[in-house]
């Protein structure tokens, strides 16, 4: 079975998995430089054909996931379409399209927004959500966005009746969950893909069915809860993330738990001025220069508990104003709020921290909400799996490692983004094609990007051979070890680079720490 996982969101991405195996894999910012770059190419889907050994006339299935309201820029990629399909019978038979059918409804009604296109034809500049989209999109400006052909992403699946209340987490932790074949297949949508004169089947997989394939299927548990969350700011709905369980190559949905706290998160970091994309690991940096003064156990929860202090104001901005409500009330100096050359401030740091700690505390809510909900199931299991950009939060994980009632944590290397195509291929080959999930090697887990053959080095030594002398030395671990100890900074290249943000081994940097002016060298 060859499947084509195409993620067009942000931290856009295509992978090639073959029987269950991760055959290439390859980011779209590691080739255009720009980070968390969004929407695909035909030099992405080319590249990740080829690294596989494949062509597009060799593609069994397509699948394909966006981030929440995204739309896919079909147009950046010459020739390509994608329609969805209604199948109720065949091996991509979806609940939706029954759903559809039974309540006369079009599938144009589970269509979401066009987030790109009205960034850069609407909002103002000063607009979060028009800063964070034309920093993933560097050709933006140059497009024609009255003519460039796109296709939305679908954001409305499966809702039972139980799930449209709004409940705290306190509530929720007292239900159980259905664990039902139309729920298990009501997460994906029959799709037909055509590129280069060849239509393929394949199906749009929903963005967090996406996030716990992504972990689960790596993980190699048998069996394992699975939260899934990350920065979207609607924490209504399943939009910011779910519980969900997965046993025996299959993956429940169980319960939407309805959690702000991610887009809380990417709120303060833009507000502190670390940027509207990635400044959420900056501000998990700062929050160790800081005290938690602001925090306060009672904005501990999801989005409803929120409501119930902050009324109809959306959390993230509510949140905000009562960390620069309290610093004004405690004579902080306001003058230094958000200002980067003063970052680890009081004022910055203690909103930092205390923003880190209002983070953990509803994490570990939730990661015990959903032990409850399995456990009042009648399901139990020691594992757990993290999925989302959330789970990059490490101070979090580790307390979730050493405070809840699981006992093996799973985090896998793509869990933002990035990891969204494999995670696509995953759903569709494990949950949707009932095929069976090959075993997994964790230590290979990361490695899975590209590799460049000696002939590229070597290419690339030559073009500088006036500037650089070059030499292959037989023990390359010791020469390493010796130029770390004459304080010289090394860069270390090896095989397939590394999946995900935190790519640390394959593609690296080091120096001696010892040397306080080495990270200034860095």
């Amino acid at each position: 079975m060859r499947i084509l996982g195409l993620h067009f969101g942000h931290d856009a991405a295509a992978a090639v998995v073959v029987d269950g195996a991760v055959r290439s894999y390859v980011m779209r910012e590691r080739h255009n430089r720009g980070k968390h770059a969004i929407g695909l190419t035909s030099r992405e889907l080319d590249k990740s054909l080829g690294d596989a050994g494949l062509g597009w006339d060799e593609v069994d299935f397509v699948a394909v996931t966006s981030t929440q309201n995204v739309e896919m820029l079909l147009g950046l990629i010459d020739g390509f379409s994608l329609q969805y399909v209604h199948d109720e019978s065949g091996p991509l038979a979806a609940t939706m399209a029954r759903l559809l059918r039974r309540d006369n409804i079009s599938h144009e009604a589970l269509l979401g927004t066009t987030s790109v296109y009205e960034a850069f034809r609407q909002h103002e500049a000063g607009d979060f959500s028009g800063q964070v989209y034309r920093s993933l999109l560097s050709e933006g400006p140059a497009l024609d966005w009255a003519s460039l052909k796109f296709q939305r992403s679908m954001e409305q699946f499966v809702i039972l009746a139980e799930w449209a209340n709004g409940e705290g987490l306190a509530t929720i932790g007292r239900r159980s969950a259905l664990r039902n074949e139309d729920l298990r297949r009501g997460f994906h949508y029959p799709i037909e893909v055509n590129w280069r004169g060849r239509t393929v089947p394949g199906a749009f997989v929903h963005h967090h069915a996406a996030h716990a394939a992504s972990c689960f299927y790596w993980s190699g548990f048998e069996n394992a809860a699975v939260l899934t969350h990350d920065g979207y700011a609607q924490g209504t709905g399943y939009g910011s993330g779910l519980f969900w369980y997965g046993e025996d190559g299959k993956l429940w949905p169980l319960w939407p738990h309805h959690l702000a706290i991610g887009g809380i998160y990417d709120y303060v970091a833009w507000k502190l001025g670390l940027g509207a994309t990635g400044g959420a690991g900056k501000l998990m940096g700062l929050a160790p220069y800081g005290k938690p003064r602001f925090f306060r156990r009672r904005f501990v929860g999801n989005w409803f508990d929120n409501r119930a202090i902050f009324g109809d104001q959306a959390p993230a901005p509510a949140w905000w104003q009562h960390c620069v409500a309290e610093a004004r009330r405690d004579a902080y100096d306001m003058t230094e709020l958000a200002v980067i050359d003063k970052i680890t401030a009081p004022i910055n740091a203690d909103i930092a921290a205390s923003t880190q700690k209002l983070f953990e505390e509803s994490y570990l809510h939730s990661v015990d909400t959903l032990r409850s909900v399995l456990e009042n199931t009648g399901l139990y299991t020691r594992n757990i799996c993290l999925s989302g950009g959330t789970a990059l939060n490490c101070p979090s994980n580790t307390r979730v490692f050493n405070e809840s009632a699981f006992t093996r944590v799973f985090v896998e290397p793509g869990c933002d983004d990035s990891g969204l195509a494999i995670g696509a291929a995953f759903f569709l080959e494990h949950n949707v094609l009932d095929r069976p999930c090959p075993a997994v090697r964790s230590a290979d887990l990361p490695f899975l990007g590209v590799m460049h053959p000696k002939s590229d080095t070597d290419e690339a030594l030559a073009a500088v051979a006036d500037r650089v002398v070059s030499e292959r030395p037989r023990d390359l671990v010791g020469s390493a070890a010796a130029d770390l100890m004459a304080d010289r900074v090394i860069a270390w290249y090896e095989g397939r680079s590394e999946v995900g943000p935190r790519a640390l081994g394959h593609r690296s940097i080091f120096c001696d720490p010892r040397n306080a002016m080495n990270w200034e060298r860095v």
